[in-house]
């Protein structure tokens, strides 16, 4: 199972996606696709992403990782999901041209539809074989959800890439087991 890193493991794999996905042909510089929210007023990026929320992955059960022969376990390891918006933020030094954004979308949508998962054994240092890949998938908001998600960011509703990944699995601590050697007794008559 994975360890406590591997959210922002998969963060910087989403990232270095989209780069490699837009940079250099539609967005010059990879620095100017960055992590970071939409309500930044000293983001100089063009294009961001943003993990906005993590949630209970209710679908999915792990199984526990406890066996007879270690001394050691793991607590049940927790099922996520983590949801993603691409934007393009309001306060960059130099917005892209209108074409030019739709264009970065189409290359995207593109890219998420040809590529939907994430091998973590590739990108998560403590990922076991417990570990498959993860799904990304699109979100499917309505008008009313998209519109919720940025009133609470504190920003216009706009265009957007939202993102679920998931079933990413958190692995529990490691907790000693207390493991009988011996045992003496009597057995009664019945």
């Amino acid at each position: 199972m994975a360890g406590y890193g591997i959210i922002a493991d998969i963060s910087k794999y989403l990232l270095d996606t989209v780069r490699n996905s837009v940079c250099p042909n539609l967005i010059q510089s990879r620095e100017q696709v960055s992590l970071g929210p939409p309500n930044n007023e000293n983001q100089t990026a063009l294009l961001c992403v943003y993990l906005y929320g993590i949630q209970d992955h209710y679908d999915y059960f792990p199984r526990d990782a406890a066996s007879l022969m270690q001394s050691s376990s793991r607590k049940t390891a927790k099922a996520l999901s983590l949801q993603y918006i691409l934007f393009f933020s309001r306060h960059a030094q130099v917005p892209l041209d209108a074409l030019t954004g739709h264009r970065v979308f189409g290359r995207l949508i593109q890219q998420f539809s040809v590529g939907p998962t994430i091998d973590i054994a590739g990108i998560h240092a403590e990922a076991d074989s417990g570990d498959l890949p993860v799904e990304i998938a699109f979100s499917k908001f309505d008008d009313h959800r998209r519109q919720e998600l940025w009133n609470s960011l504190s920003e216009p509703l706009r265009p957007a890439i939202y993102l679920e990944i998931g079933p990413v699995l958190l692995s529990g601590e490691l907790e000693s087991l207390n493991r009988v050697g011996e045992f003496s007794g009597k057995v009664g008559e019945i």
